[in-house]
């Protein structure tokens, strides 16, 4: 029971490890307000319309039965994507894999899996993942997820606390974060464990629902129907390899996926000079620097660990393995 408690504790700090730990805990309040009402549907359609500039203009899905070249496109499309938000690479071999898996569940010789089924297969590739890492390993995703750094970097911006999530910052140190993942590392195959991962998937879940839910509004000539928007269900086509590739990656890295690549990049360099404006500092340049991923500007995650080629490959075994069952 005393890790059950800790686990709870710590925010989901499992995962961490795919960097969806700690759901976003939201309290929606009833609202009446007309003007609060008014403000709500702004939001929203500067969400759908920030998702359109990023994922809806710079990301291409083939269609059903399109040629091996559209695939192959279409994966170039979500590869350089993923780079130039976050400098992952995906590696030739596995852009191959990836085309060849979204071909055959194009033309109908797989099956797309569900979101809920994306879930699964992204909390099992998580415990596998968290059970090889070495305590470096674990040192270096404390260090990633204590923030963005750089020389340059204002000591009021420094601290040992860890950044769960982008908006979120938990009263854990670096050093206690790494003890408690050990722990639940060790507990991984009890039946402690297998409480962990329960309680992690729905965590995950809850990640994928939301993003599925916002691309399927905001681009649905890329994600129309893998959820119905009108009754807040998942819908009935489901996710290609491709499109679970790419959602793996948005939950991972905190990426909303909003913004084209020059949008994104302006917007980094306008809350630079906001923040140094704002706090009287001269705050790093975005300059060099990946939005999201490893030491990212706008969060930092150890994202070199979830998608090097091991992982990532460990991912799509699982995606095939559900692909190839009968739908129902």
């Amino acid at each position: 029971m005393k890790y059950l408690r800790m686990f709870r504790r710590t925010g989901f700090v499992v995962f961490s490890l795919i960097l969806v730990c700690a759901a976003f805990v939201t309290l929606r309040a009833k609202r009446s307000s007309a003007i609060e009402a008014d403000q709500r549907a702004a939001n929203k359609q500067l969400v759908i319309a920030m998702t359109r500039d990023g994922l809806g203009s710079e990301v291409q899905f083939a269609a059903p039965n399109a040629s091996s070249t559209t695939v192959t496109t279409s994966v170039n499309t979500v590869a350089n994507f993923i780079h130039s938000r976050s400098g992952i690479t995906l590696s030739t071999a596995t852009k191959n894999r990836l085309a060849a898996m979204e071909s055959a569940t194009l033309n109908g010789t797989r099956r797309r899996i569900t979101p809920g089924e994306l879930s699964d297969i992204m909390t099992t590739t998580a415990f596998e993942r968290l059970s090889s890492l070495s305590d470096e390993q674990l040192a270096y995703m404390a260090k990633s997820l204590n923030g963005f750094d750089a020389p340059d970097l204002p000591e009021s911006f420094r601290n040992n606390l860890i950044h769960i999530r982008a908006s979120r910052v938990v009263g854990t140190t670096r050093e206690e974060f790494v003890d408690q993942l050990r722990a639940v590392k060790e507990q991984i195959g009890t039946v402690t464990g297998k409480a962990f991962q329960s309680m992690a998937r729905e965590t995950i879940q809850g990640e994928v629902q939301n993003r599925v839910k916002t691309f399927s509004e905001a681009v649905p000539e890329q994600f129309g129907g893998t959820w119905d928007v009108a009754n807040d269900m998942p819908g009935t086509t489901g996710l290609t390899p491709l499109r679970a590739v790419l959602l793996t990656y948005s939950v991972a890295a905190d990426d909303a996926l909003y913004d084209s690549e020059t949008h994104l990049r302006q917007r980094m360099i306008t809350d630079q000079q906001n923040i140094s404006r704002l706090m009287g500092v001269n705050y790093p340049s975005p300059e060099g620097h990946f939005a999201f991923g490893a030491n990212g500007w706008i969060y930092s995650t150890p994202l070199d660990l979830v998608f090097d080629e091991q992982t990532i490959n460990r991912l799509l075994n699982h995606i095939e393995e559900r692909s190839s069952l009968r739908a129902g």
